[in-house]
C-alpha cells in the first residue's frame, strides 16, 4: 500500500479510492475514513510530510510510530531550551525527553536537527541544564550542543552565503537543505571540527551520497570551500587510499555499483551504533555497553578491515573515559588491540587506561608499543606522563622539553610541560608555558584553565577569576573552568559563594566527580563534617579511580578525631595510588596526631626523600619540629624552605616562623614578619592569629581578646577556630573567669584542649572533669605539653609530689603550646 506519513500530525493517510483512511500514532490499530477534500485539513501545517510505497500495514506503523515519536522529541527539546516556559514544565519535559532519546533513531533524528542551525537567542542552556540534572542522557545532549555552538554557527553562516544561482531556485535549495538536514550532513560535519581526516571522510560520504541532487557538486564546493580544516587536501590523499573512501569513488564512476557497496548506510550504521552505546555509557549500563559494543565490532569485522573495528572500539574507549570508567575504557581498548594487534592507536589507548588507573609500569609498554607502530609523539608524550607520575619530575621536564622539540605543532607535550613546571612549583615558569601555548593554539581550553590555575597559586586570584570567567564563556560546557572558579572562591574564603558555584557544575555536569569533589571540600571546610563525609563516599563508590576524593575522605575523619579510620583511608589510597605525595603526607600528619612524632618525623624524612618538591611535606616537617618544642630547628628548617626559589608558600613560611619566634620571646622579630592587612585567605588569618597570641603573651588581654573574638566570629576556615578558643581559654583563665574558659572549650579533644580544660577545671574544684581531662592524655601527649601537664595533674592532686612552678610559667606554657598548634 501506499501512504502519506506525519509525525508533526501524528498521521499516516492511506488513499482508497474515493476515501482517505487515516491511522493516529495514538491509536494505530483503527482507521477512520474522510473525503479526499479533507486532506488539507488533515495535513495543515505539517511540513514533515512523506511519501511512503508499497508497504504492509505493519510497516506504516512502525514508521508512523517512529515519526511521532521523533516530532514529539524535538517539541520537548523546544519547550526545554525555552527560557520563557517555567521550571515545572521544563523539567516534565526533560522527563519525556529522556524516555525519547533511548531510541537510537529518535536521538539521530532530534540531533540531526539541532545542530543544523545555532540555538536561538530565546534558548537559556544553563536552566536547560539544570531542568535536565536528573537525566544523564538529556544532560549530555545539552552540554554537548553547548559545546558545539561556535562550529554549528560557523557551518550554518557558511550555508546561508552560499549563492542562490547554485540552486535551481528556491524551492530547489528548501529541498537541498532538508536533506542536508534529515542525513546528518551538517552534524556530521560539525562533528568533525579541526579533524581534517573525519571532515574530509564525511565531505566524501555525503557528496557520494547525495550525488542525485540537482548541482550537488558545486553547492557542496561553494558550501565547504572556507571550512577545510587545515591538512586537508594531506589527509584526502590519505583516505583515498582506504578500502571504504574506495568504495565511495568507485559509486562515483560506476553508479551501478552503488546499490552493492552502500557504504554510506554501513557508516550511519556505526554511527548509530555507537551514539546508542555512549547513551548506555551515560546511564550505567554496562552489560548492554559489553552486548551492543560485541555486535559492533563482529559486525564491522563481517564488513572487513579489523582496523574499523579497532577505531571504533578506541572511540568507544575515550567515551568510557569521560564519564570515569577507566576499567571499561581499559576493556574496551583492550578489545582494540585483541582485534588488531599491530594497530598503534589502540595500544596508545590501552596505555592511556592503564596511566588512569595508576598501573604505570604495564602504560609505559604500551606507550612504546604505540611508537613503534607509527605513533611517536603521543609515545613520546606517554613517557613523559609516566615519568611525571612517578613524579620524576626533572626527567619529566627533560622528556617534555625533547618531544617538543621534534613535534612542535602538538600542544599536548606543551600542556605538559607547563604542569610539570607547577608541580616542580616553578609558578610563574609554568605561566610563561601556558601564555606562549595560548598564543600558539588559541581556543584551546587546557592552557588557559592552567593560566587561571597558576595564577591561584601565586596568590593572584582576581586575576585567576577572571581567567576563568572567560574560559567559562569560551566553553561553557566543559566542567574544568567551573570547578577551577568555585576553588579560587573557596581560597578567598568565599565559602558560602564556593559552595554555590560547586552546586550549579553539580547540576550542569552530574556525571563528572570533580564539582562533587569540590563541593564536598568546602562542605569541610564549613565544619559540615557528616554531610561531607557522606558526600565524599557517595563520590568514591561512583569513581573508585580517583584519588582526590580518596584523600577528601581521610582528611574529615581525620577532622572528626576518628584517626584509627582516617589511617586506614590513607592506607588504602596510598594502595591504590602510590605516586600521590599528598596521601603519603596526609598519613604522617596523622602519626603526629596520634603521638607517634618519632614515626611521623620518619614519615616526612622519607616523603622530601621521595618527593623533593612536595613543600606540603617540607613544610609539615618544620612544623612538626616546632611542636615538639625543637624551636632551633624548627627556626632553621622555616628558613630553608623560604630560602627554596619554587616554594609557593612563602607567606605561610614567613608566619610560622614568627609563631616560633613569638614562643621563643622575641616578638618584634615575630611582629616583623606579619601583615598588618585585613585577613582574607587561610595564611592571613593564621597570621592574624599569631598577632593576637603577641598580645595575650605580653599581657595585652583586652587586645588580644578583642582580636580573638573576631577571629572567632568571623574566619570561614571551621577548622581553624578551635586555636581561636583555646586562646580566648586562656585569656579567660588569665581574668579568672573560669566557666567562661570551659564554655570556650566546648567539646575539644586535641591533647591542648585537655591539657587547658585541667586548669580550667581544677581552678572551679571539680577534681572529676580533671581526672577524665588527665586520662585522656595520658599516655599520648606532645612532649612540649607533659611538663605544663604534669605541673597541673601534681597542683590537682593526680600525681604524687608538689608543684614546682607558678601560675605565670603556666600561663606562658599555654600560650607558647598554642603557638606550637596553631602555626
Amino acid at each position: 500500500m501506499n501512504a502519506l506519513v506525519s509525525g508533526q500530525a501524528g498521521i499516516a493517510i492511506l488513499v482508497r479510492g474515493d476515501t482517505l483512511s487515516v491511522v493516529q500514532a495514538d491509536s494505530p490499530e483503527t482507521e477512520r475514513e474522510f473525503p479526499h477534500s479533507a486532506l488539507g485539513y488533515l495535513l495543515a501545517g505539517a511540513a514533515d510530510v512523506v511519501s511512503v510505497q508499497a508497504v504492509s500495514r505493519e510497516e506504516l506503523v512502525g514508521r508512523l510510530g517512529l515519526a511521532w515519536r521523533s516530532d514529539r522529541a524535538m517539541q520537548m527539546v523546544l519547550l526545554l531550551l525555552d527560557g520563557a516556559e517555567d521550571c515545572e514544565t521544563r523539567h516534565l519535559a526533560s522527563g519525556c525527553l529522556d524516555q525519547l532519546l533511548r531510541e537510537p533513531e529518535v536521538c539521530i533524528h532530534v540531533t540531526n536537527r539541532l545542530y543544523a542551525a545555532p540555538l536561538p537567542e530565546t534558548a537559556d542552556l544553563n536552566s536547560s541544564l539544570a531542568a535536565a540534572r536528573l537525566s544523564e542522557t538529556v544532560t549530555a545532549l545539552l552540554k554537548d550542543l553547548g559545546t558545539a555552538q561556535p562550529e554549528i554557527a560557523r557551518l550554518r553562516e557558511a550555508w546561508d552565503n552560499v549563492p542562490v544561482q547554485r540552486f535551481e531556485g528556491d524551492s530547489a535549495r528548501d529541498v537541498f537543505e532538508q536533506t542536508l538536514v534529515a542525513s546528518g550532513a551538517f552534524k556530521a560535519f560539525v562533528m568533525a571540527g579541526g579533524d581534517a581526516a573525519r571532515f574530509g571522510l564525511a565531505r566524501l560520504e555525503f557528496q557520494a551520497s547525495l550525488k542525485a541532487l540537482p548541482n550537488s557538486r558545486r553547492v557542496f564546493e561553494s558550501w565547504l570551500k572556507n571550512l577545510q580544516p587545515a591538512g586537508f587536501q594531506r589527509d584526502a590523499r590519505v583516505l583515498e587510499r582506504t578500502p571504504a573512501t574506495e568504495a565511495f569513488f568507485e559509486a562515483e564512476r560506476e553508479p551501478r555499483l552503488r546499490e552493492t557497496l552502500s557504504g554510506r548506510e554501513a557508516f550511519e550504521n556505526v554511527t548509530k551504533q555507537k551514539e546508542a552505546i555512549v547513551a548506555l555509557m551515560r546511564k550505567g549500563d554496562w552489560t548492554n555497553v559489553r552486548r551492543y559494543t560485541e555486535q559492533l565490532k563482529e559486525g564491522q569485522l563481517r564488513g572487513g578491515d579489523p582496523a574499523y573495528a579497532a577505531k571504533s572500539l578506541c572511540d568507544l574507549a575515550q567515551r568510557a573515559k569521560e564519564v570515569c570508567n577507566c576499567s571499561m575504557q581499559l576493556e574496551l581498548a583492550q578489545m582494540a588491540i585483541d582485534t588488531a594487534p599491530e594497530d598503534g592507536w589502540a595500544h596508545g589507548q590501552v596505555a592511556d587506561a592503564l596511566f588512569c588507573l595508576g598501573r604505570l609500569d604495564e602504560a609505559a609498554e604500551h606507550f612504546e608499543r604505540a611508537g613503534r607502530l607509527g605513533h611517536e609523539c603521543f609515545a613520546a608524550t606517554g613517557r613523559a606522563r609516566i615519568l611525571r607520575g612517578q613524579v620524576r619530575l626533572d626527567d619529566a621536564l627533560a622528556a617534555y622539553e625533547d618531544t617538543i622539540a621534534k613535534f612542535p605543532e602538538d600542544l599536548i607535550p606543551r600542556g605538559g610541560r607547563a604542569e610539570v613546571l607547577r608541580d616542580m612549583w616553578r609558578l610563574e615558569d609554568a605561566l610563561e608555558a601556558y601564555k606562549e601555548a595560548i598564543a600558539q593554539f588559541p581556543g584551546e581550553r587546557v592552557p588557559l584553565c592552567g593560566k587561571a590555575a597558576v595564577l591561584a597559586e601565586l596568590g593572584r586570584c582576581d586575576e585567576a577569576i577572571d581567567v576563568y570567567d572567560e574560559c567559562i564563556q569560551q566553553f561553557e560546557a566543559d566542567v574544568y573552568p567551573w570547578c577551577g572558579r568555585a576553588h579560587v572562591l573557596k581560597q578567598k574564603g568565599r565559602l558560602d559563594e564556593a559552595l554555590a558555584a560547586f552546586e550549579t557544575a553539580m547540576r550542569m555536569f552530574p556525571a563528572s566527580e570533580a564539582p562533587r569533589t569540590g563541593h564536598a571540600s568546602v562542605l569541610k571546610t564549613q565544619g559540615r563534617l557528616d554531610e561531607a563525609l557522606q558526600e565524599y563516599k557517595d563520590v568514591i563508590k561512583e569513581f573508585p579511580h580517583e584519588i582526590l576524593p580518596a584523600n577528601g575522605l581521610a582528611e574529615v575523619l581525620r577532622a572528626m578525631g576518628n584517626l584509627d579510620k582516617a589511617i586506614e583511608a590513607y592506607d588504602e589510597a596510598i594502595r591504590k595510588f602510590p605516586h600521590d605525595p599528598v596521601a603519603h603526607c596526609g598519613r604522617a600528619n596523622i602519626l603526629k596526631e596520634q603521638g607517634r612524632f618519632g614515626d611521623a618525623l620518619r614519615a616526612y624524612d622519607a616523603i622530601v626523600a621521595r618527593f623533593p618538591y612536595q613543600v606540603y611535606a617540607w613544610s609539615a616537617r618544620a612544623d612538626l619540629l616546632k611542636e615538639l618544642g625543637h624551636l632551633e630547628d624548627a627556626a632553621e628548617a622555616y628558613d630553608k624552605l623560604a630560602g627554596m626559589a619554587w616554594n609557593p608558600k612563602r607567606e605561610g613560611t614567613q608566619y610560622a616562623k614568627a609563631a616560633v619566634l613569638a614562643a621563643m620571646g622575641r616578638f618584634a622579630e615575630a611582629e616583623a614578619l606579619l601583615p598588618t592587612t585585613e585577613p582574607r585567605t587561610r595564611t592571613e588569618w593564621l597570621a592574624y592569629h599569631i598577632r593576637a597570641m603577641i598580645m595575650l603573651r605580653t599581657n595585652r588581654l583586652d587586645e588580644a581578646v578583642v582580636l580573638l573574638e573576631r577571629g572567632l566570629r568571623e574566619s570561614p576556615y571551621a577548622d581553624e577556630r578551635p586555636y581561636f578558643e583555646s586562646a580566648l581559654a586562656v585569656a579567660s583563665l588569665r581574668r579568672r573567669r573560669l566557666r567562661e574558659a570551659v564554655r570556650f572549650l566546648g567539646k575539644g579533644d586535641t591533647p591542648l584542649t585537655q591539657v587547658i580544660r585541667m586548669h580550667a577545671f581544677g581552678a572551679l574544684g571539680q577534681t572529676d572533669e580533671v581526672k577524665k581531662a588527665y586520662k585522656r592524655i595520658e599516655r599520648a601527649c606532645p612532649p612540649p605539653l607533659i611538663p605544663l601537664r604534669d605541673e597541673l595533674a601534681a597542683r590537682y592532686g593526680l600525681q604524687l609530689g608538689f608543684a614546682s612552678r607558678g601560675w605565670n610559667w603556666v600561663f606562658e606554657e599555654e600560650c607558647r603550646n598554642i603557638l606550637y598548634a596553631a602555626a
